[in-house]
């Protein structure tokens, strides 16, 4: 029996996007005239949208500012559009994953809470997206994970039964919105939560190397 669908995550499960990302908070906040948190510290922000990383980077009374978090976010997106793909590179062994999955004729989709136009365009450029059925992120569907919404848009247009349907991810965000949307989820240990995630033992795999996720479509 073979999964009806694979569902990734796109920063730190099928891309690498640390150096990029650094490089544009780290410009915004510079730029601001606000400290500059350790790489560590900015990493573990994302995951949660554009908007919810760059208010959490932010010093709170600017967070909480309405009019200044905007301001901050529209600076952000302008510098990090502009340099989606300048260092951000596939995982080893995640594009020759999606052309196997492809030439098995498994469905690969993307779903992400970076804003969907962001994550095409990577895709794109990395060429990943020859591989995947569609990319969808922040934008094209109606509520950001957790909420299951996107996931079960993506259930929906390619007619499949959620329980059929692996979600895959490096993050706690990602298996609760697997949870939430009643399908399976799959963690993978190389992206930005790491093997600290594993404590939390909320998913039903645990996936440590790229090929590792060739077994999906068996299970």
């Amino acid at each position: 029996m073979t999964a009806s669908a694979l569902v990734f995550d796109l920063d730190g499960t099928l891309v690498d996007s640390r150096k990029d990302l650094l490089a544009a908070m780290s410009w915004l906040l510079g730029s601001l005239g606000y400290p500059i948190p350790k790489d560590e510290v900015i990493i573990s922000h994302v995951g949660h949208g554009v908007r919810q990383f760059v208010k959490s980077c932010l010093p709170k009374s600017t967070g909480e500012d309405e009019a200044r978090l905007e301001s901050a976010l529209e600076l952000f997106k302008t510098r990090y559009g502009a340099n989606l793909a300048e260092e951000t590179v596939p995982y080893p062994g995640i594009r020759e994953v999606l052309e196997a999955l492809s030439k098995r004729g498994e469905a690969a989709w993307v779903l992400t809470n970076k804003p969907g136009y962001m994550a095409r365009d990577i895709c794109s450029a990395l060429g990943l997206g020859d591989f995947l059925g569609g990319v969808l992120g922040a934008g094209d569907v109606p509520a950001n994970k957790p909420d299951p919404s996107g996931l079960l848009e993506v259930c929906s247009r390619l007619d499949v039964f959620p329980s059929s349907v692996w979600y895959v991810g490096d993050m706690a965000v990602d298996v609760e919105t697997s949870r939430r949307a009643g399908c399976k989820s799959a963690l993978v240990t190389w992206g930005y939560g790491g093997e600290g995630l594993l404590r939390e033992g909320s998913a039903d795999r645990v996936l440590r190397r790229p090929e590792d996720l060739l077994s999906l479509g068996s299970s």
